[in-house]
């Protein structure tokens, strides 16, 4: 399929970054060792993430991000996470997205109340370095280009195509705790100053009312894309904490429209779309990599394409990983599918494979609460993402519950980097590699 010439788009650099705001006002937790969550309603709490049959509760400042906060260390240990996981979660022959940092995210708040083997067990599967809380306090002040809820965007028409817009990048984080429930000072200072989350109190023996507040939360950070990520709450549930990670970016120069061709292993021919440009470009034994950037500079998706008899799970290796992101310039003609899809992980398997146990019982998350001993009881990550000729959106919301244990054209002809067989894909922070979404398409097609 021959690559199509088309207009550039004027794409002024837009540097990504906005320094977060406090996430919320009220009056500040200061009791002892344990303290029960007031239930005074902060003013800056936008209304639109009000969930019902919660009350919004006092949150901590956020603090401004520590200067030696170990980023890199942090970065890395989530990125060999994201290589574990899809290699414990992916099945051959079906399409896989997750989001590391969502996951990580999540667990990085549990390890605030984890002591003993039980944070040094989730230590180790992320690879957490010391002041793990500290380096994603610095990583989301890099990376969000908002603290207020994304919104869904409506959609373009056929006849017109929008120029290219900055990202939307935002990542919400928040506790939904028991009414009354005793948790350790430490904890909510380290929720509330290092990731920014907000605090609600709600009533899980009321299982409606507390699933409602929850999966509006996810609802409502996701823009619509995620709107249930818990089914049920066991009565005995003491509190939830969330993550939502949520990006819209559009491509630094739109695709065109390619009509249909085949795509091996699936019978239908797929939706094509193809562009000619510089792109960073890269190859090794069993593969060659196309990057291609998102409007602003910072982000960009790279997309791996096995080679020969090399299947895409052979690539999910941190050698050829890192190589992939060795990009060189290039004049390169991409043609590649256009995909749709989502994927429902129950967390608890996976992680107790890459050797997360104990914090599902029996636990020490004595950093939380001395009032009782907890256990996680549910771990679920959902994510999805939609690549069409004018870019990407992607959302993933993961839930953690814990319950008492007792309740430019070039000279040279261009490279052709035909997508028309499973691959990989990576949406990637290129200031500090970090990892947003990760997976791999094995149907264009499938939802």
């Amino acid at each position: 399929m021959s690559g199509k010439r088309r207009t550039q788009m004027a794409a002024a650099g837009v540097a990504l970054g906005a320094s977060l705001a406090a996430c919320g006002a009220g009056h500040e937790v200061v009791a002892g060792p344990s303290a029960a969550i007031p239930s005074s309603t902060p003013t800056a709490t936008p209304t639109a993430s009000a969930s019902p049959g919660s009350t919004p509760a006092a949150a901590m400042h956020r603090v401004a991000p520590s200067a030696d906060a170990p980023v890199a260390a942090t970065v890395a240990g989530i990125n060999q996470f994201a290589i574990d996981l899809y290699r414990v979660g992916a099945k051959p022959g079906d399409n896989f997205v997750f989001s590391p940092l969502s996951v990580a995210y999540a667990f990085g708040m549990l390890r605030a109340g984890a002591k003993g083997e039980t944070g040094d067990q989730i230590d180790k599967a992320f690879g957490f370095p010391a002041g793990v809380a500290e380096a994603f306090n610095a990583l989301t002040k890099g990376l969000v280009t908002s603290t207020a809820p994304p919104q869904a965007s409506p959609q373009p028409s056929a006849n017109s195509i929008p120029a290219p817009a900055p990202p939307v990048l935002t990542i919400a984080n928040s506790l939904f705790v028991q009414a009354g429930y005793p948790l350790e000072q430490e904890f909510l200072n380290t929720l509330g100053q290092q990731y920014g989350s907000t605090v609600r109190e709600t009533d899980f023996g009321d299982e409606s009312a507390a699933l409602a507040a929850i999966n509006h939360w996810a609802d409502v950070h996701t823009a619509g894309r995620i709107k249930q990520i818990l089914e049920h709450l066991d009565p005995a549930t003491r509190l939830a904490l969330l993550n939502a990670v949520y990006l819209k970016a559009s491509w630094t120069t739109a695709f065109d429209q390619a009509g249909e061709d085949k795509f091996r292993g699936v019978t239908k021919p797929v939706q094509m779309i193809d562009s000619d440009g510089r792109y960073g470009y890269a190859k090794g034994t069993g593969w060659q990599a196309v990057q291609l950037p998102y409007f602003g500079g910072r982000l960009a998706m790279r997309v791996v394409l096995p080679t020969g008899a090399t299947t895409p799970a052979d690539l999910m290796t941190p050698a050829v990983l890192a190589a992939a992101g060795r990009t060189l310039p290039a004049y390169v003609n991409v043609t590649m599918p256009k995909w749709d899809f989502r994927s429902d992980l129950d967390l608890i398997p996976l992680l107790k494979t890459l050797g997360i146990t104990d914090v599902f019982g029996p636990a020490d998350l004595s950093g939380i609460t001395t009032a009782e001993a907890l256990y996680v009881d549910q771990a679920l990550h959902k994510a999805n993402i939609t690549v069409d000729e004018l870019g990407t959106t992607a959302a993933a919301v993961t839930a953690i519950t814990a319950r008492a244990v007792s309740a430019v054209a070039g000279p040279t002809p261009p490279i052709i980097f035909t997508v028309d067989r499973p691959f990989v894909f990576e949406i990637v922070d290129t200031k500090t590699g970090a990892l947003l979404f990760i997976g791999s398409v094995a149907n264009p097609s499938a939802k």
